[in-house]
């Protein structure tokens, strides 16, 4: 739950990507309003595990909006977020690892484990992991073997109707599928698989848009593809967009139960040829990389 402010009549925001943090943990709706002197207050949903476990009020100034966020002595304020995974990408975007996921067994090296109650991993919005209207691909491997719910591999910026501005990869064992949805504005099209891959194997996930196609590739094979209508799937960041979520919706439902390795983000369609590279020797390949999380570590 962050607030961020202007003081030219909203001709610019200053620091908008960070603003001031009131709550660290998931968050929902939220209200503010005037109150008397220079104050303000808000009234907004929070929890631990899920946005709506309570309704908290907090009052404030512009003077306290001003603070950095955290807890450096002597300031009040939120907590600081919590453990890293480190993003080994150009970006070095911050991955905060939620819920006490701990480092086990992966693909290559170590992978993270997801016990689908409060695990996933939270990466803030920033422009380095902005598709906008660009082709894209987004890859994991994914180990698990739920037979029931459903599972959020990888959900970027926002929840919600159809056609709000998003893209999501979900496992859904009870319908024998992954299924994959791309939004934009007033258009929204799916992909999905014929096996939901829950046979406690490793199995490697790549969604892409190339070239007019949203495509669904498992294990090197292309299992689905549909015609991916233009458009941007971040518009409107002005107002509440979320960064990238491993293992949960951006709301907090559908948390992944399983094991995750090998994270990557590209603002761009990797070729057949890259794809099979990464994907048989774990090749890093930079070009218009946004996010890599190998999860090598947590803390």
């Amino acid at each position: 739950m962050t607030v961020r402010s202007s003081y030219d009549e909203a001709r610019s925001w200053g620091t908008w990507q960070q603003g001031k943090v009131f709550y660290w943990g998931p968050t929902a709706y939220s209200d503010m309003l005037r109150l008397d002197g220079d104050q303000a207050g808000l009234l907004y949903e929070a929890g631990v595990a899920t946005p709506y476990e309570t309704i908290r009020y907090a009052r404030f100034n512009e003077a306290y909006l001003a603070t950095p966020n955290g807890t450096p002595p002597g300031i009040p304020g939120p907590p600081a977020p919590g453990p890293l995974t480190p993003d080994t990408g150009p970006a070095h975007n911050p991955a905060y690892v939620r819920g006490g996921s701990t480092v086990a067994p992966g693909k290559f090296g170590t992978g993270l484990a997801l016990d689908g109650v409060d695990d996933r991993v939270e990466v803030p919005f920033d422009r380095s992991i902005d598709l906008g209207a660009d082709d894209f691909t987004l890859m994991t491997w994914i180990k698990y073997g739920a037979t029931t719910g459903s599972h959020a591999i990888l959900w970027a910026y926002r929840t919600g109707s159809g056609t709000t501005p998003q893209v999501w990869l979900r496992a859904e064992p009870e319908s024998h599928r992954i299924r994959a949805l791309l939004a934009v504005d007033r258009f929204n099209i799916t992909v999905q698989s014929t096996s939901a891959y829950n046979d406690d194997q490793w199995h490697h996930v790549v969604l892409q848009r190339a070239e007019g196609k949203l495509k669904l590739l498992v294990d090197g094979v292309e299992v689905n593809s549909a015609t991916a209508p233009p458009g941007s799937v971040t518009a409107g960041k002005e107002f509440g967009v979320q960064g990238i979520q491993v293992g949960q919706r951006v709301d907090g439902a559908n948390r992944f139960q399983g094991t995750v390795d090998e994270v990557r983000v590209y603002r761009r369609a990797l070729s057949t040829t890259e794809l099979d590279r990464i994907r048989l020797t774990n090749k890093p390949i930079h070009a218009k990389l946004g996010l890599d999380l190998p999860f090598s570590s947590v803390g």
